[in-house]
């Protein structure tokens, strides 16, 4: 496959796109030189020193992943120079739009949604009982939202792995999304979602929020279902062999469906968030 030549000219090339993924990169789906079709994502360009300071540390991130028993598809991080500019392009072994498991959810029935939200909150929770496991100075991060999985063979698999959330504080990542948008955010604005960025990003670093945010999603989701799939996550959580005095904390928060904050909805459309949030 060759990469320059489909990056060069991936807007004229009739390419199948994977739907409205992805905030970063649009991905589009090619066929590899081993027959199978991939998926392609290629980030904006950027200088020379900062992608060799990422790709090590987004091949260390997925390898941690791995490490706390999470499938990911293969892949594979690339610089790629065209037309002067430098770019990150992620190679990543294909699913389907319909095995996205917030497609599949979109019109499952009761019994179907909390199965994939039980598997979802299953592979989250694996996270957190492996994280400390893991260095302190790394600081990993890990957003297990629904548009982040596919399922295929009974099997949750995450496929977003970028940004890398490794080696950054908190405050850094917030930066690095800010500065890394593929969309301008106006000056005027900067100011402002910089501020309030720690509400999207709580979410990758702080385990209630990790699981509120994943239960919230899915309620909202399928509204009509919210009840019960409230009353599942509540039960699932109980007999899971989290700390209890996580569970505590998630309990007293899931009395009833969470609701996204609006400051929190706005800094999402501030920086063109990928997809249609579940609100």
């Amino acid at each position: 496959m060759d990469i320059e030549e489909i990056v060069r000219n991936y807007k004229k090339l009739k390419l199948a796109d994977s739907g409205n993924l992805g905030f970063f990169a649009k991905p589009f789906r090619v066929k590899g030189d081993d027959g199978r079709d991939k998926i392609v994502k290629i980030y904006k360009g950027m200088e020379k020193k900062e992608i060799e300071n990422i790709i090590p540390i987004h091949d260390l991130y997925v390898k941690r992943l791995r490490e706390a028993g999470l499938s990911i598809p293969e892949t594979e991080i690339r610089e790629v120079k065209v037309n002067g500019k430098n770019h990150l392009v992620i190679l990543q072994d294909a699913l389907r739009t319909d095995e996205v498991v917030r497609n599949i959810m979109e019109g499952a029935d009761l019994e179907g949604c909390k199965y994939l939200l039980g598997k979802i909150l299953g592979d989250t929770i694996k996270f957190i009982l492996y994280k400390p496991n893991f260095d302190p100075k790394e600081n990993i991060g890990f957003h297990p939202t629904l548009r982040n999985y596919a399922f295929s063979n009974d099997r949750p698999i995450y496929f977003d792995t970028f940004p890398p959330m490794l080696g950054m504080t908190q405050k850094e990542l917030d930066r690095f999304i800010l500065n890394f948008a593929p969309y301008p955010i106006p000056s005027v604005f900067k100011g402002f979602i910089a501020k309030k960025m720690g509400m999207v990003t709580d979410e990758y670093y702080q385990d209630d929020k990790m699981i509120i945010g994943l239960i919230g999603s899915s309620c909202r989701l399928r509204p009509e279902f919210s009840g019960e799939l409230l009353k599942f996550s509540r039960e699932y959580i109980v007999r899971s062999p989290l700390d209890a005095g996580l569970k505590k904390d998630i309990d007293l928060i899931l009395t009833s469906p969470p609701r996204l904050n609006k400051i929190w909805v706005v800094v999402r459309r501030l920086l063109g968030k990928e997809g249609k949030p579940n609100i």
